[in-house]
């Protein structure tokens, strides 16, 4: 959501209009009909939308989560038959791992590194910090790791 402005101020910078725009002279103020009467109703009004975005945002990923397993359900479905271990996280981190190297990660993390790039790439950040506190335990790394 955040990179939509920034991503229309490049298109102009790249793309520049050449004709006069549609729009030049015709700036309107959006109208509110709900204005507020005091500031009570204004900070209630406030925590309403705020609560609604945010289960709003849980429930967005919950959904994706819920869809992430449906992927890794079928994928393993159809691989298990093959005798093979597979999931979206792991074809991320197998499509990752060049870029874990580029950016110069020690040799001996590489793999667990672009493991949870490809956490973090399909799901979002905290499962990828969930995932590396599960190798810090399991490989027992140390604190240059």
């Amino acid at each position: 959501m955040m990179s939509v402005p920034c991503a229309i101020v490049i298109s102009k910078i790249r793309f520049p209009e050449e004709e006069s725009p549609l729009t030049k002279g015709t700036a309107l103020a959006p109208a509110y009909k709900d204005r507020e009467s005091n500031a009570i109703r204004a900070i209630s009004n406030g925590a309403i939308f705020g609560i609604n975005l945010c289960i709003v945002i849980i429930a967005v990923l919950l959904a994706v989560t819920s869809l992430l397993g449906l992927v890794n359900g079928f994928l393993g479905w159809i691989f298990h038959f093959h005798g093979v271990e597979i999931s979206a996280q792991r074809i991320a981190s197998r499509v990752l791992y060049p870029l874990a190297w580029l950016i110069e990660i020690l040799s001996r993390n590489l793999m667990l590194s672009s493991e949870a790039m490809g956490v973090k790439f399909i799901i979002n950040e905290f499962a990828a910090f969930a995932s590396f506190t599960r190798f810090r335990t399991h490989y027992n790394l140390g604190q240059d790791s």
